[in-house]
């Protein structure tokens, strides 16, 4: 999706969860990211694609200490008026600006079905990762819903579980538990 849609959704993104259809899918994908969170425990947190911050609300549970990233400026404005206990930057996920082994949980909720070249952001997450870390990332099932995405502008390039498999061949991480809700598939990695 371009980044002049986002500039334009950031005033308004928020309340498009809240129509009763996606506030249900919202609460579904929610508790399934906060079954994976109740198994570890993280001190430093990257948040990937930090959005109006609803996955945000999640972590401020788990967490006094988070970095969040997007590449859309608008969000990162709304993001430092509603949070006060984070380090907003502006990033690209395939290129992080961090040293290698500085976060505990790196999450990527909701991202990856916008990023056509995908298996770059993976590489990075794992760089970034300490020794044991975990990550938790999305990818969007191909169906009919996630499609109707693009009535919004959104260009979704939609995954399976066999992609992730395939790609984790080359990147030392293991599935430690695994959700799936009606438009997402939620994966909790584990460094090795």
């Amino acid at each position: 999706m371009s980044k002049f849609i986002w500039k334009i959704q950031s005033s308004f993104y928020h309340k498009l969860r809240r129509n009763p259809f996606s506030a249900w899918i919202w609460q579904k994908e929610s508790q399934g990211i906060g079954t994976f969170l109740k198994k570890i425990t993280a001190h430093h947190i990257l948040e990937i694609g930090c959005g109006r911050g609803d996955s945000l609300r999640l972590l401020t549970d788990y967490t006094t200490h988070a970095v969040v990233l997007d590449n859309v400026f608008e969000m990162l404005q709304k993001i430092k008026q509603d949070f006060l206990v984070v380090k907003p930057i502006m990033a690209d996920a395939r290129w992080l600006p961090f040293k290698a082994c500085c976060f505990d949980l790196i999450t990527c909720i909701g991202v990856l079905e916008y990023i056509k070249d995908w298996q770059l952001v993976l590489p990075e997450i794992h760089r970034l990762l300490a020794s044991g870390g975990h990550a938790i990332i999305t990818l969007s099932s191909p169906h009919f819903i996630n499609y109707g995405r693009l009535l919004l502008g959104h260009r979704i390039f939609t995954r399976k579980e066999t992609d992730l498999q395939n790609l984790l061949a080359f990147i030392p991480f293991k599935i430690v538990s695994q959700n799936k809700t009606l438009l997402q598939n939620q994966f909790l990695l584990k460094k090795i």
